[in-house]
């Protein structure tokens, strides 16, 4: 699971500053308390950058088994996929990233009309 910022003002989503970090390990501990079971198969040590360059090479090597003798030559270019996926990878993760920070807001403005 990718860990991220609360914070809206600030560009980076990955947490900074100690007193961030603390809390989030309070939250992790709250999650996983919450999970039970479910929190063994919670990856916490990945960022999202990493969870989407998982997702690319996923890809790479899934095109590198289909591709294979005379059809090899339709993903000749340095990425090693199909050429029609590289823009659609790139905006599934700019709307992937969008939707990530319009959720966390909607979450927010949810739990914290609790309080």
């Amino acid at each position: 699971m990718v860990r991220i910022t609360l914070r809206e003002n600030t560009e980076s989503l990955e947490n900074s500053g100690k007193e961030e970090i603390d809390e989030d390990q309070k939250r992790i501990v709250s999650e996983q308390e919450n999970l039970g079971l479910l929190s063994k198969f919670l990856n916490v040590n990945t960022s999202f950058d990493q969870e989407m360059n998982s997702i690319e090479d996923k890809v790479k090597v899934e095109c590198a088994k289909l591709y294979v003798g005379e059809f090899q030559k339709l993903i000749n270019n340095p990425e090693k996929i199909l050429p029609a996926l590289i823009p659609f990878l790139k905006s599934s993760k700019i709307e992937m990233e969008k939707n990530r920070i319009v959720y966390i807001r909607d979450l927010r403005s949810f739990v914290s009309s609790f309080y």
